[in-house]
Parts: C-alpha cells; sequence; structure tokens
C-alpha cells in the first residue's frame, strides 16, 4: 500500500493529512546550477511541495536521440528536490502544454502524421519510449521509494482537446504504462475546461483534479469551488486545485472553500532557452510566447523573489500551525453574514477544522477600503473595531476555535487577528499575529481565571470572555491560572519574518529573500554584417522537393527555402503558400519584408524593376514555435501543425471580382467562368477583420480571417461557369474581392540553421569596433559581440532599446532569449517581459559575453538600436 493515501478526508502522508502548499518549479527553463537556489527559494516562503512538467521534447532531441544529461539530469532535480524536504507533483505528458514547444510532444510526431492524445497504437508506441526512460527515475523517487513524489499525473487538461476520440481508453492506457514502470503513489488528471468525464475518461484508478483560473474580482469563486469540492467528495476524492492563479489571497480563498492541494501555476518563473518558445492562442488567435516566462509569481525567471514572498510566509505559517486541524477540515452549511459589504451579503459554507473549530474569510471585491463586520450564529464580530478590508484581500477569521492542540486551555471565540506561529518560551506561550489596522481576539476565559494582564493596546472582560484589541506594535501578556499567554500583533511583512521567539522578544529573520538590483554599462566590441548568401550557404540540401521544415528532419530554428522563376508572363506578385511562422522574403537579394504568418498564403507585391530574366528567390522562415493549445482558429494553432511552406505561386493574374450580396443571408455569391489550364493555381483574396467561409460550386474551400487573406480554390474550379459563395456572420457588405492565378516556382534547395549553427555564424572572427546608437538597413543580418566583465559569477538581465529589431541572444554560448523590438510588423508577444534578455550565471564559464543576431525586420525604415540597459542581481 502507498504511503500516499488520498480520498474525501484529505490527503493523507503515513496517517498524517496535511494542506499541500505546492507551486510550479521546472527544471527545464532554470539552469541547473541554479535549481538549488530556486528550490531553497521556495522552501524558505513556506512551499512544502512543487510540481514539475517533463517535456518529452527537451529529452528526446531527435527520434530516437535522448539526453538526460546536465539541465535535462532529472534524477538529480528529485535528489535535490528529497533534499529539501520538497515533495513532487510529477507531469510527465506525454502532453504538457506548458506554454513550451509543441506543448511537450516530439514534431517528428506530426511529420509522420500519427494521431497523438488518443488511443492510438503508434501513438501509443512512441509514449512507451519514453515513459520507460522517465517514469522508472519518477517511480525511483516516489515517496513509497526513495524520494518525495508525491502524485502523478497523465496527460493534461485533455477535456479542452476535442480530437481525442476515446479519452477512457487512452487515460487508461497511460495508467497501465505509468503502473508498469513502477508508479504506485496516487495518480491523477487535471481538468482544465470544467469536464471531468472527458478529462479523465472516468478511468478506474484516476483521480480528477481542478485547474481553476478565476475573475479574481467575484464572488462566483466560492460558490464554484464548494460545488468541485462536494463533487470531489460524493466520489471519496479530496479537492485538489493543481493549477490556478499565483496570487495567495486566491489561494486562502480556495483552502477555505475545501481544497486540499493549492497548486499556483509557475509560481517560480524562468526562461525558454534555445528554440523552445511556443505560439499560442492568447492573442485572440495569436500569441509568441516570449522567452521570459514569467506570470508576476513569487519568484521571477531570474531569480528575483517578489512581495508575495511575505503572503506566501503568512498562508504557509497559517498551514504548518493548524497542520491535520486544516488538513482533514471539511466544509459545512454554516451561514456567515457580512455587514457593510454592498456587493455579497452572505456566504452559506464555512470551514470546520477537524476536532473543533471554524475559519471564514471575507473578501473586498471593490477598489476601495471596505469597512466591515460579521454575523454569525446571530452575533456581531468583532465589537471594539471593524474589519479592514483591502481590495481583494482574505483574512482568516477564527471562529469557536479551541486551542487545546497548542496547549493552551482557551478558545478563541472570534479572531480577526490573524494567527501566525506559536512558540513556547519557557513555560510561556506565544501567539504570533498580524493586521494591518486594529485587530480583535475574543477568548472564552473567565475573569477569575486571569491572574494579571499587561497590554498597550486595548482589552475588557466582558461575561467569559476576554476581549483584546491590537494594532500591530502592540503585544499583550496574560497570566492565567492554567497558561501564560503572550499575544503580539505585528504588520503582515513583520509576522512573515519572524524566525524565532525568545524571553527578549521577537526576533525577524536576516536572510530576507526580497532584494533589489543595481546597473552597469556594457562594453559593446564588435560587430559585423552576415551577407545573405552565408546565412543560406550552410549545409544546403539540393532539392526540388517541397516539404515541411519537419519533415526534412529539422525541427527548431530557421529554414531558406531557395527558390527560381523565370521573369516573363507579367508577373504582380509571389503568394508564399502556407508559411508560418516568420517569413522573410528576399528576391534577387532585394528584402521584400518580414511577417507574421499562420500556416497561411503570404502574398507579396512585385514591381517589375525588382524582376530579371531569371530570378533567384530566397524566403527565411522561422519557427518561433509549434502551438502548446489546440486550437482551430488558425492552421499554425493545430497542434498537428508543421511549419516552413508548402510552395511559392508566382502570380500573373490578378483581377477584382464582383458578385451580387444578400442581407438576408449575409453572402456575397460571384458568376466566375473559367477554363482549366495544366500548372495554373487559382486563390481568391480578400482582406477583413472577421470570418468568412468559402464555398466554390458548392463545397467548401477555406475560410477567411483576420490573419488569413488568402484561400486556395484551385481544386474546386471546372470548366465553364463557377459559383463562389462568400459567407460572414459579420453585418456589412464584403468588397474588393481578387481572384489570383499563377503558376509554382521551382524549389532548388534548402538550408537549416538552428542553434549550434547561429552561434558559429555569430562568432566568426572580421568583426569590426562599433558604438551606440547603432543604425541596421532593412533586411540586412548582423553579428553583434557584448561584452560583460564586469558581472563576474553573477546573474543579470539585459534590455534592448531600439525599434525595428528581432534579436537573437546568446550568453556564454547559450541561446537564452529572442527579442521583437517595437515594429509594425511584430507579433503580440504574451508569457513574460518580451524585451527583456536573462544573463543567467555560469558555474564555469566567466567570460560573460553576449552575442546578438540582428535582423532588421521592417522593409519600409531602418532598424536601430539605441542602447543596452543591464540590470545585475543582488547576491
Amino acid at each position: 500500500m502507498s504511503r500516499v493515501v488520498v480520498n474525501r478526508d484529505g490527503i493523507f502522508v503515513d496517517n498524517r493529512a496535511t494542506v499541500i502548499l505546492c507551486g510550479s518549479l521546472f527544471y527545464y527553463r532554470v539552469p541547473h546550477h541554479l535549481w538549488e537556489d530556486r528550490m531553497r527559494k521556495i522552501k524558505r516562503a513556506g512551499y512544502n511541495c512543487i510540481d514539475v512538467y517533463f517535456p518529452w521534447n527537451f529529452h528526446e532531441l531527435r527520434e530516437g536521440e535522448w539526453d538526460f544529461s546536465g539541465d535535462r539530469d532529472v534524477e538529480r532535480f528529485l535528489r535535490l528536490a528529497r533534499q529539501y524536504e520538497l515533495y513532487v507533483v510529477a507531469r510527465p505528458g506525454p502532453y504538457i502544454c506548458g506554454e513550451w514547444d509543441g506543448g511537450g510532444l516530439p514534431a517528428y510526431l506530426h511529420a509522420k502524421g500519427i494521431k497523438v492524445r488518443d488511443c492510438d497504437e503508434t501513438f501509443l508506441g512512441h509514449v512507451d519510449q519514453w515513459y520507460r526512460r522517465i517514469v522508472p527515475v519518477i517511480a525511483k523517487y516516489q515517496l513509497d521509494q526513495d524520494g518525495t513524489v508525491l502524485a502523478f499525473q497523465l496527460e493534461n487538461e485533455l477535456d479542452f482537446y476535442k480530437r481525442c476520440e476515446d479519452p477512457g481508453r487512452y487515460i487508461e492506457r497511460l495508467r497501465e504504462m505509468a503502473e508498469e514502470y513502477g508508479i504506485t503513489v496516487p495518480v491523477f488528471a487535471c481538468v482544465g475546461n470544467f469536464d471531468i468525464e472527458r478529462a479523465t475518461g472516468l478511468a478506474e484508478g484516476v483521480m480528477p483534479t481542478m485547474n481553476i483560473y478565476p475573475d479574481l474580482g467575484t464572488p462566483k469563486l466560492e460558490a464554484r469551488t464548494v460545488h468541485y469540492y462536494k463533487y470531489m467528495r460524493e466520489r471519496d476524492y479530496p479537492l485538489m486545485v493543481t493549477e490556478t492563479n499565483r496570487d495567495h489571497h486566491l489561494l486562502r480563498r480556495l483552502m477555505l472553500n475545501g481544497a486540499k492541494l493549492l497548486g499556483p501555476f509557475n509560481q517560480v518563473g524562468g526562461t525558454c532557452f534555445g528554440f523552445t518558445n511556443a505560439i499560442n492562442n492568447w492573442g485572440r488567435p495569436l500569441s509568441f510566447l516570449a522567452s521570459d516566462y514569467n506570470f508576476g509569481g513569487l519568484i521571477n525567471g531570474q531569480g528575483e523573489v517578489s512581495e508575495e514572498f511575505y503572503e506566501a510566509r503568512l498562508l504557509s505559517n497559517f498551514i504548518r500551525l493548524f497542520k491535520e486541524k486544516l488538513g482533514r477540515s471539511r466544509i459545512v452549511e454554516k451561514e456567515i453574514e457580512f455587514i457593510g459589504k454592498d456587493d455579497i451579503k452572505s456566504y452559506p459554507h464555512m470551514l470546520e477544522l477537524h476536532d473543533g473549530g471554524y475559519v471564514a474569510t471575507a473578501t473586498n471585491y471593490s477598489n476601495e477600503l471596505e469597512s466591515i463586520k460579521v454575523k454569525i450564529e446571530a452575533e456581531t464580530y468583532p465589537k471594539n473595531c471593524d474589519i479592514e478590508l483591502k481590495r481583494l484581500k482574505a483574512p482568516f477569521l477564527l471562529w469557536n476555535t479551541p486551542l487545546d492542540f497548542l496547549g493552551i486551555e482557551a478558545e478563541i471565540v472570534f479572531s480577526s487577528l490573524e494567527l501566525s506561529q506559536h512558540f513556547r518560551v519557557n513555560d510561556r506561550h506565544v501567539l504570533v499575529t498580524y493586521t494591518d489596522h486594529v485587530g480583535e481576539m475574543q477568548l472564552r476565559l473567565p475573569k477569575e481565571a486571569v491572574q494579571s494582564i499587561r497590554c498597550n493596546g486595548r482589552y475588557e472582560f466582558e461575561g467569559e470572555r476576554l476581549i483584546v484589541n491590537l494594532s500591530a506594535g502592540e503585544s499583550c501578556y496574560i497570566n492565567a491560572d492554567r497558561f501564560d499567554l503572550t499575544i503580539y500583533a505585528l504588520t503582515p511583512k513583520c509576522a512573515a519574518l519572524v524566525d524565532q521567539i525568545t524571553q527578549y522578544g521577537v526576533t525577524l529573520t536576516r536572510d530576507e529573500l526580497v532584494k533589489g538590483s543595481r546597473f552597469l554599462k556594457p562594453l559593446i566590441t564588435r560587430y559585423h554584417r552576415i551577407p545573405l548568401e552565408r546565412f543560406c550557404e550552410k549545409g544546403c540540401l539540393l532539392t526540388t522537393e517541397v516539404k515541411r521544415i519537419e519533415q526534412y528532419g529539422h525541427f527548431r530554428g530557421y529554414a531558406n527555402y531557395h527558390f527560381r522563376f523565370a521573369g516573363e508572363g507579367g508577373i504582380v506578385g509571389l503568394l508564399v503558400n502556407e508559411v508560418s511562422d516568420v517569413c522573410s522574403v528576399y528576391l534577387n537579394d532585394v528584402y521584400l519584408g518580414t511577417s507574421v504568418v499562420c500556416n497561411n498564403h503570404h502574398y507579396v507585391s512585385l514591381d517589375r524593376q525588382s524582376l530579371g530574366n531569371d530570378n533567384s528567390l530566397v524566403i527565411r522562415t522561422e519557427i518561433w514555435g509549434h502551438t502548446n493549445f489546440h486550437d482551430a482558429a488558425l492552421p499554425s494553432l493545430h497542434l498537428d501543425s508543421l511549419k516552413g511552406l508548402s510552395g511559392v505561386t508566382v502570380i500573373k493574374h490578378q483581377e477584382e471580382l464582383h458578385g451580387s450580396w444578400s442581407d438576408d443571408a449575409q453572402t456575397l455569391t460571384v458568376h466566375l467562368p473559367y477554363a482549366k489550364k495544366a500548372g495554373t493555381c487559382a486563390f481568391l483574396r480578400l482582406s477583413l477583420s472577421h470570418r468568412a467561409t468559402v464555398k466554390v460550386n458548392g463545397q467548401e474551400a477555406g475560410r477567411f480571417g483576420q490573419l488569413n487573406n488568402v484561400v486556395g480554390i484551385g481544386g474546386h474550379l471546372s470548366d465553364g461557369d463557377n459559383v463562389i459563395e462568400i459567407r460572414t456572420d459579420e453585418p456589412g457588405a464584403l468588397s474588393h474581392l481578387e481572384l489570383l492565378l499563377g503558376e509554382r516556382a521551382h524549389l532548388t534547395g534548402v538550408n537549416f540553421i538552428e542553434e549550434e549553427d547561429l552561434e558559429v555564424l555569430l562568432n566568426e572572427p572580421e568583426q569590426v569596433p562599433v558604438g551606440l546608437p547603432l543604425s541596421v538597413k532593412p533586411g540586412e543580418l548582423a553579428a553583434l559581440t557584448v561584452e560583460l566583465p564586469q558581472l563576474g559569477n553573477r546573474d543579470a538581465y539585459l534590455y534592448p532599446k531600439g525599434k525595428n529589431l528581432k534579436l537573437t541572444a546568446f550568453y556564454n554560448g547559450r541561446l537564452v532569449s529572442r527579442v521583437w523590438l517595437d515594429s509594425p510588423n511584430r507579433p503580440f508577444m504574451v508569457g513574460g517581459n518580451p524585451n527583456m534578455v536573462y544573463l543567467p550565471s555560469h558555474p564555469v564559464k566567466s567570460d560573460n559575453r553576449a552575442v546578438f543576431f540582428v535582423e532588421a525586420v521592417n522593409k519600409d525604415e531602418g532598424a536601430i538600436l539605441d542602447d543596452l540597459i543591464v540590470s545585475v542581481l543582488d547576491s
């Protein structure tokens, strides 16, 4: 039997229930020599658990090529978690999402056309190759064996993925594989879209857990959370929130609504090193993930600790103080009324602590300070002050809570002084509490049982109660018949930093982790242009077969497609077919622009002056990342989408089409006479900001959209009259519909630039001194070297200032960031600070050299790099 047991009463480790405070810490986004630093910090913040994705494609670099060394040494990572006594929630996929390239799925699966995330034998055969390598390592470090792995996740939010035809059997097969390779701790599948059946397949032995990302400014969270709590309890499971926002006031609310695992996602930030970024639908529809991976959590990607550190300490102190009383608590029907709140008058539930006591909270959803009281069972609290609520704060309010679990023979009738820690100093009990204003603690303690009181706040006896009111900095010393008690009231920050209590008073920790940074001046030493032919010549594969980058066996970086075409025939433009993600066009060495394209057709208009008799065309494509989340809105957001391009069409005919518009049907109908001709490709072009569906002769040919203004129709046309219908759901007639006709350009070769290739190009010797500001002509490529000898072995980050530049940054030989500065064609960037370059310390190297691959990406205006600002983290 496992040492870990989960049931309706809670999460039990060695028969002891506890609330699990679990923050994400992703080893693959932190250099391995800094793993301990991040673990030490999250442990110091009071967390007792980390959740960890294990990205399959971080370890299988190419099919059959595996790496578990250095930053990929998961066994060392799990050993460190054991050393720091951190429980681990292990999440090896096969799909992880995680704003990571492809959600962790190797892109070769898509190149082979394998049906992923389903009970497909070919896919499961590849999953088995992954599981047979990763799962035994995780199993070795389970709590049941030699480590701290508490639970094991299968898949990730499968309910969002509507392509899965058999979720039940799929999840069942994953569970069988996990068990075959040694997993004995509880196995779960997380629910992202509130569809438990699709997320778990209701597979036997697989516990559902909830990922909850609420609107923080609404009381609806409480009702929703209690609904899930009751659902799980009916099925003999605890409520485990495996993902949620990072704010600790939210974690308090979730815990007080029955959650036994609190999983703030990405609580420890990181970096997408190399070409591991993703794209996804956060831009509604398209966004690029920044290299900086930071959602405003407790610890950012550079290791800096935020002010949330204090809130984390206060929450974790409360969890440790109440131990099993919280671990085995339950939601009960008990109304708490709010006096002075306009948005919500009452709440029907309270959290009942095991073996006696209750905890509740009240949350301010407005921007103004609220002053309220609460009423429980016809009595109003507090008596002599109000509860002052800042926006979104969720104070712990205790009611009818015996203190015998601390060895104190008294009972808290009510307290808005929030409890943080309990100490024994000689024979005296000490309670550390905190408040921003004035708090009140009512103790069930008759006057005759008290020998003396010394209080620099306010106190009074009322019947069988002692009522104490304290502001931060005040204290109350109580000498009673059966115990001596000191109550310290501190500010929240000071309470979070209490290290020990002695007979001389309160000692605050000197290991405060929230620190600052300082700036230094970089030394820019060398610069050289990289000719286009130099960038395009390395390892060129001579081929006439146009394929996607992944189908050539390359999965990250750049691919340069080389085409040729004759100049006769009235050429008006080029159509780069189904291209993704970043597309730069050079015709006869003349730069025609850079665009972000989503596996759609990209049109480039031409003039006769740019054409010759025999034309050389280079299309530089870059994989920003494979989508981490499937969305049908754009072709590049399909989980199985491939990168690069499918061809280039030389457009020789362009004409505007006219038809009849129907307001009732919201449809434009066009009659197109057409004579089919071998080698001719046909497309429709229409610019609009919303979706429209194209039908040709009754068959759907494609869809227009905000980022897709060209649809291929050649395969649907027939000789003679053709009926084209374009239907939109938006009001207003469609106009400026164009027919494009052309022929395919001929591919002559493709070359690929991955991380190692790019580093070689950037470090070639022919470089010259340069200063800032630096100007770069449109379309030019260059290398810029920056020396930072002053850094030593310290962490830092760098902000480039300028415009119309895309920068790929190497630091001490490692690709650390991709930055796209302001330009008209810049994509919507999410996930962290898009303009920040992390410069991690290095355990061996100390030359501290940053080298930038510089791309000027605006055809209409030159690029400029104005400055490089470097900030050094205080150690």
